[in-house]
């Protein structure tokens, strides 16, 4: 709260006025950055949105392992995704983008195998990352009312039984089968 004294008709007034912080999602912050305003009443950060994150690492292919260790690097990080009600055409807009790589290399790096023998294995480094629209999973695809209410209630009974069941990772289960569905092979 802020306090302002005023002046009117001779009459000194005291007026109050409050700060509305904007919206705030500590998993959008750099590790660490979280912090409040100059005014003390809202929390801000650094935001990370999409970055490239590096890591060191043996690859292991099969019964082979890299001789020296190996930089790789992957992308990681928040995207502009939200939905919308739209009046004009009755259901949800959806815009959805996916925080990947955006320049690549092939990097090469020998492995020794369990049989002693040594061979050139070709590996993707990620050179650097950005938020890039994709199409949104059919979970999220555009619906009318009537269908949203179907598909909520639907996804709602399978949250409920995921839970009897004790899945922690259902959801990373579910992304994983329309990965697969997709076509994708996913990191393995």
């Amino acid at each position: 709260m802020n306090a302002t004294c005023l002046k009117r008709n001779g009459m000194f007034m005291t007026m109050e006025s409050y700060k509305q912080c904007p919206p705030f999602n500590p998993d959008d912050c750099v590790p660490g950055t979280v912090q409040f305003d100059k005014d003390g009443c809202c929390q801000i950060c650094e935001t990370s949105n999409c970055v490239r994150v590096k890591n060191i690492t043996r690859l292991h292919v099969k019964d082979c392992i890299s001789i020296e260790d190996v930089e790789v690097a992957s992308c990681t990080g928040h995207c502009d995704d939200g939905s919308r009600y739209s009046m004009e055409k009755n259901t949800m807009m959806h815009n959805c983008s996916c925080c990947q790589e955006d320049k690549f290399s092939l990097q090469q790096v020998i492995l020794q195998c369990a049989n002693s023998s040594k061979i050139p294995h070709d590996y993707i480094y990620v050179e650097s990352c950005k938020c890039t629209p994709t199409k949104c999973e059919e979970y999220t695809e555009k619906k009318t009312p009537e269908q949203f209410k179907e598909h909520y209630l639907k996804n709602q009974e399978l949250e409920e039984i995921m839970a009897r069941l004790g899945e922690r990772d259902h959801r990373r289960d579910r992304d994983d089968y329309y990965l697969q569905k997709k076509g994708y092979k996913g990191w393995h």
